[in-house]
């Protein structure tokens, strides 16, 4: 494969998470796109599953990375750590009545911001797009996990 295709490739890829990331967090005081996106996992685990270890797969980042942003959401109060039911070692993440609020608020306004950035695709074209980077993503071989399951645990579009 040409070389040069493949880093123009994961060059825009994270330019373009980086644009993302700046516009939203500017546009949005309460949460940054970053603790957004963990309220978003959190909602699409299902109860007494969702595990940092389950959290960072999800995310596909670092359990540090989880931590971190679970103590923050922790201090606002939007979520809650407790010691799992299923196995003691590990802890349980669930979202608090407020986190439920700020994530339905955020997506509200989320689904705007993302319509606005998507405006220029037709279906097709997003379809193609999301298919691609799903097998971009999986270049490791492990599959992009659980963001087509909503959150009242029903499977989503594939």
């Amino acid at each position: 494969m040409e070389l040069f295709l493949i880093q123009q490739i994961y060059a825009t890829l994270f330019a373009t998470n980086n644009k993302i990331q700046t516009m939203f967090d500017k546009q949005y005081k309460d949460l940054t796109l970053r603790q957004f996106m963990l309220l978003l996992a959190i909602s699409h685990i299902p109860e007494g599953e969702c595990t940092f270890n389950r959290l960072a797969k999800q995310l596909g980042t670092s359990k540090q990375n989880i931590k971190q942003l679970v103590t923050i959401l922790k201090e606002k109060r939007y979520i809650l750590v407790e010691a799992s039911k299923v196995d003691k070692r590990a802890k349980n993440i669930s979202l608090t009545q407020g986190g439920i609020e700020i994530g339905v608020a955020y997506a509200e306004v989320g689904n705007v911001f993302l319509n606005n950035i998507a405006s220029q695709f037709t279906m097709e074209e997003l379809e193609q797009l999301w298919n691609l980077l799903k097998r971009f993503y999986a270049f490791d071989g492990v599959q992009m996990d659980g963001f087509d399951i909503h959150p009242n645990n029903e499977k989503g579009r594939d």
